[in-house]
């Protein structure tokens, strides 16, 4: 499994695959990604399906969303303390710490306050 932001082009599948999975035989191998991959990229993927290993894609937001509906009460709160830990430490950006509790009020249907 990767998460990544990057774009997925063939290129990058191609190299995943020559750098990971087949050097350890790996059947399945999932991109978990912010954009959708390229249609060179999703092409290749299929070649190597077609041979035996596995090559999917998923959009980060649906594969957590679905994830965490299914983990129960206690990995969703032990996932949002963990991120509220992550998000105060040391160096993080202000603006994530901002989109982070944009995202919670959206999440449970607070109405946005103006922020300075």
């Amino acid at each position: 499994m990767e998460v990544t932001e990057r774009p997925i082009d063939q290129a990058r599948v191609t190299l995943t695959f020559n750098q990971k999975v087949s050097p350890s035989g790996l059947a399945d191998y999932l991109f978990i990604t912010t954009a959708r991959p390229e249609d060179d990229a999703l092409a290749a993927a299929r070649r190597y399906t077609s041979v035996g290993h596995e090559m999917n894609f998923v959009p980060l937001v649906e594969w957590l969303v679905h994830n965490l509906a299914t983990v129960g009460p206690a990995c969703r709160s032990l996932f949002q303390a963990k991120m509220i830990e992550l998000l105060g430490a040391q160096g993080v950006p202000a603006e994530m710490r901002v989109a982070w509790n944009d995202k919670m009020d959206e999440a449970i249907g607070v109405k946005p306050t103006s922020r300075v």
